[in-house]
């Protein structure tokens, strides 16, 4: 395995709007980690994030970055359709990688990356960010003081498209990869097996699925669902739907009684209200959170966590 240095030092690629709002600001603030270079396939939006960000090198490649200097890190933040290939070039010569959701599009190509992980001696990770929201931590509360068991358990969003939508690689199915549930609603999913828990594939069973306008552009409408256990899972997604009725909604019955969570608005006007019904109070209890601070966890602080401990096992 490459020896890590006294700071991990990265490379980033893919250079758009969410690597420069959460990735870019992280790995030059975090005193463990250095940007080393950025790679993008837009040579003017490379050149303009180098030079807003003094990061010393820039490349169209990974093996163009490669052959120019030492990494130990990379984070991939690329369309769905292009991870498997950019992980798989980094995780063989020896270094740590972290993509954004989803690590592959094929769970064959997710198998083959873990792999080659392992006999690497490498880190391999991904991230979920949405489930580290005030809202998200609150309701897990929720259900892990308030219930034993649970009888349904459903997530739903409501995503209006979005201004830039027709010229982002979104709207591209081949890189998309997925459509709704692979993209914005792999995020509901997310927060579902979060507070379900540590589930074996062997219990998840009953699994069905219908979408609508698939073969759009909008790739509008898909529900999804199946059953862990003795829990019914019920999961949508809507891409395409006005842009006053947007939300993003969780929903908890069981033994304890009722617990909701809601998101509704955006930017400065986004809210978030959680409501709590027991069987034996007469009035449901209901808090609003604050939403200044976006996230409890930033989406790479566990990854540049489980590098030091690597970094410390092997040295």
């Amino acid at each position: 395995m490459r020896e890590i240095v006294e700071k991990i030092r990265f490379a980033l690629v893919g250079g758009g709007m969410w690597a420069q709002e959460a990735h870019i600001p992280f790995l030059i603030n975090n005193p463990s980690t250095e940007l080393i270079g950025i790679v993008d396939t837009e040579p003017s939006r490379v050149q303009g994030l180098t030079d807003r960000f003094s990061v010393p090198f820039s490349a169209p490649t990974l093996a163009d970055l490669l052959s120019k200097t030492e990494i130990d890190a990379v984070v991939i933040s690329t369309p769905h359709a292009s991870h498997f290939e950019i992980a798989h070039a980094a995780l063989k010569q020896g270094i740590h990688v972290h993509v954004d959701k989803p690590i592959c599009n094929k769970v064959m190509d997710v198998n083959a990356l873990i792999e080659l992980a392992k006999r690497a001696g490498v880190v391999l990770s991904t991230h979920a960010q949405r489930k580290y929201m005030p809202g998200q931590s609150r309701l897990k509360w929720y259900v892990e003081n308030h219930f034993g068991a649970l009888y349904h358990i459903s997530g739903s969003l409501w995503q209006p498209i979005f201004a830039d939508y027709a010229t982002s690689w979104r709207a591209d199915h081949k890189l998309a990869a997925g459509g709704i549930l692979m993209d914005s609603g792999y995020h509901v999913i997310d927060t579902l097996f979060s507070i379900l828990g540590p589930k074996s594939l062997a219990s998840i069973g009953r699994v069905s699925m219908a979408a609508s306008n698939a073969d759009k552009a909008s790739d509008a409408f898909a529900t999804l669902i199946f059953a862990i256990d003795q829990t019914v899972v019920q999961v949508t997604a809507f891409r395409g739907t006005p842009r006053t009725l947007k939300k993003e909604q969780y929903e908890v019955l069981g033994d304890g009684g009722y617990v909701g969570l809601l998101y509704t608005g955006s930017g400065s006007g986004k809210q978030c209200q959680l409501t709590f019904a027991g069987f034996g109070g007469t009035k449901p209890d209901s808090e609003r959170l604050s939403m200044v601070s976006s996230y409890n966890l930033h989406p790479l602080h566990l990854f540049v966590e489980q590098e030091t401990i690597a970094a410390e096992a092997a040295a």
